[in-house]
């Protein structure tokens, strides 16, 4: 699981990969999604449903099919203001192309969101 603090910013870091875990290149991917969902609520963070996240709203993919996103203040609020923490799932979704077959995967990666009282 990933943890940051609410209101600030962090960057997660990843490479896609297939079932095989065999890295998949930029030049075969064909979709690239994002939601980010508060799993106690279902509540999308930051319109992040089903977001196109291919090398567009502030997510980069190299060629060799590694990803950076940098979240921001919005990628890191708390749904519930009265809650202490909270636990948001990214759901990463990709289509990918293997000698004409087009492929889907997807990852999930856990983050806790950390209150902070004192944050305006």
């Amino acid at each position: 699981m990933f943890v940051v603090k609410e209101l600030t910013t962090a960057t997660i870091s990843f490479s896609l990969v297939d079932e095989a875990d065999v890295a998949i290149p930029l030049s075969s991917l064909l979709t690239l999604t994002l939601t980010v969902k508060d799993m106690a609520t279902e509540t999308v963070v930051n319109g992040r449903d089903e977001q196109n996240i291919k090398n567009a709203n502030g997510v980069t993919v190299d060629a060799s099919g590694n990803v950076s996103w940098p979240m921001t203040q919005l990628d890191t609020t708390l749904v519930t203001a009265s809650a202490s923490s909270e636990l948001h799932r990214a759901l990463v979704d990709f289509t990918y192309d293997v000698s004409g077959v087009t492929k889907r995967y997807h990852e999930a990666i856990e983050i806790g969101i950390q209150g902070e009282a004192w944050v305006p």
